[in-house]
Formats: C-alpha cells, sequence, structure tokens
C-alpha cells in the first residue's frame, strides 16, 4: 500500500503567524494620549486639593436701593467663608430676585476668585407706590402691583404718584383704570424728563391724576405745573429761570405754573395754603 503522507524534508522553513508591530507613528500619538490624561489627572488632583482653599472673604451688593446690603447678602444665600466651589452663581441671582420680591428687574452675580470678593450688582425696577381707597400701593413701571401696605411709610423711598381713576388694583396684577383706552406712556416719559434734566431726585411727588394737568412737587416746597407732558425741556428751563429771578431768600413754599410757555404764573404760598392743595 503506497504511503500517501508527504515527509517534511530537512530545511523546509516554518511560516509561523505573527502580529505585526504597529507604525511608530501610532505609538507616539498613543504616548502622548497617555502623558495629556496622566497630566489632566494630576491637573484636577491639584485644583481639587487647592481650591477649597479659596473661600468668599468679603460680599459687595450694588445697586441697590429699596432693600439694604444685608437684606441683598440674606436673599443670595451666601456668607463670607463659603467656598468658592459651592456657590452657584445663577442660583445666587434667583435667590435675590425670589427674596426681593418684585422690585427687583435683573441681578448680575460676579466674584475675584483671588481677592475673594463677591460681587452682586442689582437692576432695581422704576418702582412708584400710590394710595388707594386708604390702601397704599408699590407698582413697577408697567403698572404692575408689587406689594401693598395701610401704612405709606414702608414705601417712603419710592416716589409717589397720584394715578388717573382706577377700576381695581391687587397685588400681583396690572393696574385697571377706569378709562381703559387711555395711554398711560405720558408717565414714563415725565419720569424720563425729570431724570434727564437731573430733578428726579428732588422730586416728592407725581400728580399724574389728569393726563393735560400733571404737576410735579420738589423739595416739599415747590409744586411746579407742566400741563400736557409736550415741550419739557421748555417748561423745565423757563421754570429755572423763574426760579432763580424771582424766588428770594426766605420764601419757602411757591406754586409755579408753566404749563404755558408765554404766560407762566407764580404764587408764593404758606404752609398751610401749600399742604391743603398738596
Amino acid at each position: 500500500m503506497k504511503n500517501t503522507k508527504q515527509s517534511m524534508e530537512p530545511g523546509t522553513p516554518i511560516h509561523v503567524g505573527r502580529r505585526n508591530r504597529p507604525a511608530e507613528s501610532k505609538l507616539r500619538v498613543l504616548r502622548t494620549a497617555m502623558v495629556a490624561l496622566c497630566g489632566a489627572i494630576l491637573i484636577l488632583g491639584v485644583l481639587l486639593t487647592v481650591l477649597p482653599l479659596f473661600r468668599v472673604r468679603a460680599i459687595v451688593v450694588e445697586g441697590n436701593t429699596h432693600h439694604s446690603v444685608e437684606e441683598i447678602v440674606r436673599y443670595a444665600g451666601v456668607s463670607t467663608g463659603d467656598e468658592w466651589l459651592a456657590i452657584d452663581g445663577r442660583e445666587v441671582a434667583n435667590n435675590v430676585r425670589n427674596g426681593a420680591g418684585g422690585y427687583i428687574d435683573r441681578v448680575t452675580v460676579s466674584g475675584n476668585f483671588f481677592s475673594g470678593v463677591l460681587r452682586i450688582t442689582v437692576v432695581e425696577k422704576q418702582a412708584m407706590y400710590t394710595r388707594h381707597n386708604g390702601t397704599y400701593y408699590a407698582f413697577d413701571e408697567a403698572f404692575n402691583v408689587i406689594a401693598a401696605s395701610q401704612n405709606g411709610k414702608d414705601f417712603a423711598q419710592l416716589l409717589y404718584v397720584e394715578l388717573p381713576e382706577i377700576r381695581a388694583i391687587e397685588v400681583g396684577y396690572e393696574i385697571l383704570f377706569a378709562n381703559a383706552e387711555m395711554d398711560m406712556s405720558y408717565i414714563a416719559e415725565l419720569r424720563a424728563s425729570l431724570e434727564k434734566n437731573g430733578l428726579l431726585a428732588h422730586v416728592t411727588k407725581l400728580d399724574c391724576e389728569k393726563k393735560y394737568g400733571v404737576s410735579v412737587e420738589l423739595g416739599g416746597t415747590l409744586r411746579l405745573t407742566l400741563g400736557k407732558v409736550s415741550d419739557l425741556d421748555e417748561k423745565l428751563a423757563l421754570a429755572e429761570q423763574i426760579l432763580s429771578e424771582r424766588r428770594t431768600e426766605g420764601v419757602q413754599y411757591v406754586a409755579l405754573d408753566v404749563s404755558d410757555l408765554h404766560k407762566s404764573t407764580y404764587r408764593v404760598l404758606s404752609e398751610a395754603d401749600f399742604l391743603a392743595n398738596g
């Protein structure tokens, strides 16, 4: 019987399967990635160790007039000694807005990591207040009611405004006027003009009950009738000129009407008359 099995002759090479060695460029990329990863882990470890050592050393509040610094800080929920890592700026801003009620328009939170100063900047709404049926109401420039009180002194830091006839007023809602079609933008226009002319800080009362019979009380001693909210720069300039010429030392209470630029009236009043007509 013929043997079909082939014998392997001496010297015949044996081929064994081997893995090809990776290209040198791939090895370099791999080594670089490993070094970068180790470096990142090291830096993260250092930060986690060092950052807790950075804490808030001081809290600065800016832009607040209605609420005190202490109140804003309390609303924010932060205090000196807090770790920077534990502070979420958006959460702090939301805390201030929610705590301060409707008086705050927006809040910005920033800080200097190395000095340890946390800065809270608030932008307040242009809040005013009025009186209706024996109750005082604070409201913003869009006539949304912010708060109510039986004591007007609670809103003493706000500007008092006599408004046109009110049909309904309630905290959390917009004021409804008897004349729903009336354009109320004249109040904002008046306020902006007084601010531009540097007078708003001295205004103690705006009488806007009659749209075409607006008057302003300044310093609690001058009642300035402007009439229609138009030509305000000219009317205010005329009022300044008349007062500089006619108001003498010792004269305390004055009523000045510049609603007609061509025919102004100037009257000296007693305290009783001034308050009676206020």
